[in-house]
């Protein structure tokens, strides 16, 4: 039974998620192509100087929270991890 719930819960969260993504990109008038663009060239410039574990990269827009009621503004997040240095830039 605790394999169902779980599964239902990951699959909420990336669904709350999903939503959140597109509530922002409404606010901010732009589309999913401006975001994934956005994402693309970031990664690309980063990708110059570090050898970058693509499998494991992690890039997102934040909505702000409620706990933090000072900060209103949304945020871009990214995890991403690198193997190395290279070793002289593309």
């Amino acid at each position: 039974m605790g394999f169902f719930s779980r599964k239902d819960e990951r699959s909420g969260v990336t669904a709350r998620n999903r939503l959140r993504v597109v509530l922002l990109t409404d606010r901010m008038n732009t589309s999913d192509h401006v975001l994934d663009a956005m994402r693309d060239e970031i990664i690309a410039v980063i990708r110059k100087y570090l050898d970058v574990n693509l499998d494991e990269l992690d890039f997102h827009i934040c909505n702000p929270s409620p706990e933090n009621s000072g900060d209103s503004n949304p945020s871009v997040v990214a995890k991403i991890p690198f193997t190395g240095m290279r070793k002289r830039a593309l």
